[in-house]
């Protein structure tokens, strides 16, 4: 009885620590709230999915990746900034501290500004290079169209999302 009732809390209590081990909590670093608005249906999937949000401004005095010297949060959301970085809080070292300690970032950039130099900074530290024309094209000497770019190469054959598959949610 008494090894049943230890294999049952050693088995819960290592579910517990991996579901805590990857983490759920989320920083979405966004600079205008009303930009809140745009991404309503992608924050209710994220809670749906167990992650718990926290919103703030690159410009907040009280935001900090790192709590008593470990990570914050789980889970890292740059959004578009519309001025020249994110600021002192949110540095290109610190973001790669932070990812350093196990933590996950993701970066989206927007077509309709210039990329800022904090973010180009942050890029070059993980060996990304954007480039500074904004008439750049993407090729792909592997995946692209025989029939329609059999020179140039820079139109992409990827495979499409079937419809109807579980657990995927269609936002296009």
């Amino acid at each position: 009885m008494r090894s049943i009732l230890y294999g049952l809390v050693l088995g819960l209590a290592s579910l517990a620590a991996a579901l805590s081990a990857a983490g759920n909590t989320l920083l979405v670093v966004i600079e205008d709230e009303a930009d809140k608005a745009k991404y309503s249906t992608f924050w209710s999937d994220l809670t749906s999915r167990g992650f718990q949000l926290t919103y703030s401004t690159p410009k907040d005095t009280s935001l900090g990746l790192f709590r008593l010297g470990e990570p914050a949060y789980s889970h890292l959301l740059l959004l578009p900034p519309k001025s020249k970085g994110f600021g002192p809080n949110l540095s290109p070292k610190l973001i790669i501290e932070f990812v350093n300690a196990g933590s996950n970032v993701l970066l989206a950039l927007s077509g309709d500004s210039s990329v800022p130099s904090a973010i180009s900074s942050l890029l070059l530290e993980l060996d990304i290079t954007l480039p500074s024309d904004r008439t750049s094209l993407v090729v792909d000497h592997f995946n692209y169209d025989t029939k329609s770019a059999s020179e140039q190469h820079d139109v992409l054959l990827l495979p499409s999302i079937s419809a109807g598959k579980k657990g995927v949610k269609d936002y296009f």
